[in-house]
């Protein structure tokens, strides 16, 4: 528990989860923390990544005790949401003998549908252990649900703005990498290396490179895109002077509501492809015309459906 860690281990592992975040060793990341770590650290739906941070878990758990609603969100043996304990608190006992994955992923809804807390208790009881069971038992069996009180953690964020774009970056079926790239694209914070803010796009040499028109209205993207939708016969929504995800979910409106969880997948495996072909013609000065990208694009395509991806190969195949 957080709460426990004497005051300069949590700093230390929020410093390594910052180094990991960032650099993935142990360098320094001084210049490379593209998004502030305070919002790395508040919910997905309000812009973050949701990485809990040790200093704030510590304060939280000290201090607050919380009111369970749907009981969803609330892990079970691990948060103090029984009058104010844990269950540890209150059973220390019977926690040795429930398996760690129970232990950690079991929420109080699910521990308590059909008593299933009990399954998660294995091997032989002592007595104390035995004891606490049924103290247990009786304390739960006086304890009820409530549907509608707001979840504690999203309840320290009240009053944030949030995420425009949460969904279509973390519920869209893509690699992780490359989810991180969309949210950092979606932010307006994709990383440039030390480069002048104001570059003029190495993808079309015409305008200024700034997030929009690198994923919206360079003609290079227009005349990719362009040929994809023309394939699934889709019309493209005009490149308005919007934001990218803006963008995205006036095009995604063009596809029927069943294939729209694969165009989702589409629009990040061609975001990410054009990406990597700007850092391409960048930093290595290699460059690919519009057909030599597409067939990156559909070998990627095909490995991303035979990965998983079974609604981006259901949209292919309508």
């Amino acid at each position: 528990m957080a709460d426990k860690l004497p005051p300069w281990v949590r700093t230390e592992i929020d410093a390594i989860c910052r180094k990991f975040l960032w650099v993935g060793h142990k360098q320094s990341i001084r210049g490379k923390c593209t998004v502030a770590w305070p919002v790395v650290t508040t919910p997905a739906v309000f812009g973050g990544l949701g990485v809990v941070e040790a200093q704030a878990e510590a304060f939280f758990r000290a201090s607050i005790t919380i009111i369970v609603g749907d009981g969803m969100r609330t892990k079970f043996w691990n948060e103090r949401w029984l009058d104010g304990q844990s269950i540890h608190d209150i059973a220390p006992h019977l926690l040795t003998a429930v398996s760690a994955r129970a232990t950690k992923n079991r929420t109080v809804a699910q521990a308590m549908s059909n008593r299933a807390w009990t399954r998660g208790i294995t091997g032989g009881l002592s007595v104390s252990a035995i004891a606490s069971y049924l103290l247990l038992w009786d304390r739960l069996e006086n304890t009820h649900l409530q549907p509608d009180v707001p979840d504690p953690y999203l309840m320290m964020h009240q009053g944030s703005t949030t995420f425009d774009g949460a969904k279509l970056v973390w519920k869209t079926w893509a690699p992780l990498k490359v989810k991180l790239f969309l949210w950092l694209a979606f932010k307006g914070r994709l990383p440039r290396h030390g480069l002048a803010a104001l570059t003029m796009c190495h993808l079309c040499n015409l305008q200024q490179e700034i997030v929009h028109h690198l994923f919206v209205s360079c003609p290079f993207t227009v005349q990719v895109w362009g040929i994809i939708l023309k394939q699934l016969r889709v019309t493209p929504a005009p490149p308005g002077d919007i934001r990218i995800q803006e963008h995205w979910k006036q095009t995604r409106l063009q596809f029927l509501a069943t294939t729209r969880k694969g165009a989702d997948t589409l629009f990040a495996l061609v975001a990410w492809h054009i990406w990597k072909e700007r850092n391409a013609r960048l930093f290595r000065g290699d460059s690919l015309d519009h057909q030599q990208l597409l067939r990156k694009i559909k070998t990627d395509t095909d490995m991303w459906v035979a990965a998983g991806a079974k609604s981006l190969g259901s949209l292919l195949c309508e």
